[in-house]
């Protein structure tokens, strides 16, 4: 039973030193798709066989079509008063 624990101890400290090995990560993200700019400094790129859709400009709400699919993307205003370290990072 002692040797058991023992194997099972040095097992997780061999997975958590290799775990913390990885810390350091290349991610590349594809940019895929068509660029949307919604204003300055905000940007975002929807799939490419969607179609920017012509809607009510007073509605605040871009719509992104492909045959029976819709894409919705709103700017609402934030209307708190917190910080901008407060806000959450999307």
């Amino acid at each position: 039973m002692k040797s058991i624990i023992k194997l099972m101890v040095v097992f997780v400290c061999v997975v958590s030193l290799v775990a913390c090995g990885r810390k350091d990560t290349t991610v590349s993200a594809n940019k895929d798709g068509v660029l949307y700019e919604a204003g300055v400094g905000v940007s975002f790129y929807y799939p490419s066989d969607f179609e920017l859709s012509e809607g009510n400009p007073n509605d605040g709400v871009t719509r992104f079509t492909k045959e029976n699919q819709i894409l919705f993307y709103k700017v609402e205003e934030n209307e708190y008063d917190n910080d901008t370290d407060q806000l959450s990072e999307l």
